[in-house]
């Protein structure tokens, strides 16, 4: 893959792609990187006239990577999604070579551009036939993590959440069903404690505010974990309660919410689960909720099993 190519997936520009590079060229032998030559670069335009990275004007020689340059190129670059975007472009190449034995069209066409190219390009054909197989799990999608893939943002929350208190929120990879674009705030009758993270703070005078905006919302799953299944036509869980129109949220929306954002912190706030329930049974009966005993036995007997409490 080219350079611009990339950068463009690694959300870089060009010339901070190459800067890292050169500042660590040791790391980039022959056969992880190497700059095409003029006729190199002129066969190439040629040969994919269609690509946008030939039809833009290129000042200097570009560089093409081979997996092995994929791959440690995104340690140079020490970003989240240069990791992730490396993993996946190392996932697809593999899983290319292995689609060559059921497609002899496709193989022969790579066999006579192996011919076409130059040695610098036959280094690259070499190391894509030698790489070893690897195991995927049946039905493993082949993509690339976006900006907005719940998973890789959980991850990148919790990195510099940890970074900051020392501590990361408690995220689970369930299905988000709500989200609020502005702070929630809500007069508890949990007073005399402090905490403050991320997402959650709460003030000796009993106010908690759960923390969001516009371009980080926070989200929930309700009452309770979310199971999709049927290719996600179908999701089972607790029921949230009635909503209109008129509502944002379901009648059970801010206790829930409320709920949600202390278990995340479950593990280290300085407020014991049996307080964090009752204010979610309190909230319940606020609202007009009919099934709060139900719903507030289950979280009493069932919520945060396996979460220890320190110092409380």
């Amino acid at each position: 893959m080219l350079d611009r190519e990339l950068a463009e997936l690694y959300g870089v520009e060009t010339k901070v792609l190459k800067q890292a590079v050169r500042r660590n060229i040791d790391r980039f032998p022959k056969d992880f990187m190497f700059e095409l030559t003029p006729k190199e670069f002129s066969d190439g335009r040629s040969q994919f006239e269609t690509s946008k990275s030939f039809k833009k004007g290129i000042r200097y020689k570009p560089m093409a990577f081979t997996e092995q340059g994929v791959a440690m190129l995104s340690g140079r670059l020490n970003s989240d999604r240069a990791v992730q975007v490396s993993i996946q472009l190392v996932r697809t190449f593999t899983r290319l070579r292995q689609m060559l034995p059921a497609h002899e069209d496709l193989k022969k066409k790579i066999e006579a551009m192996e011919k076409k190219f130059d040695r610098q390009f036959q280094i690259v054909f070499e190391a894509f036939k030698q790489q070893p197989e690897v195991e995927e799990k049946p039905g493993e999608k082949i993509e690339l993590p976006v900006k907005k893939d719940r998973a890789f943002r959980v991850r990148s929350i919790q990195k510099k959440e940890f970074e900051k208190w020392n501590f990361h929120a408690r995220d689970r990879d369930r299905p988000w069903i709500f989200k609020i674009k502005e702070n929630f705030q809500y007069r508890s009758t949990i007073t005399g404690k402090e905490f403050d993270s991320k997402w959650l703070r709460l003030e000796k005078d009993g106010t908690i505010t759960v923390k969001a905006s516009q371009e980080r919302p926070y989200a929930w799953d309700g009452c309770s974990y979310k199971i999709v299944i049927g290719r996600n036509q179908f999701i089972f869980g607790s029921p949230d309660g009635y909503r209109d129109i008129y509502m944002d949220l379901p009648i059970t929306g801010k206790a829930s919410l409320v709920h949600d954002a202390f278990y995340q912190y479950l593990h280290v706030i300085p407020v014991k689960k049996a307080d964090v329930d009752k204010l979610f049974r309190d909230m319940l009966k606020e609202a007009g909720f009919a099934l709060w005993p139900i719903y507030y036995t289950a979280v009493k007997y069932l919520g945060g099993l396996g979460v220890k409490q320190k110092g409380i």
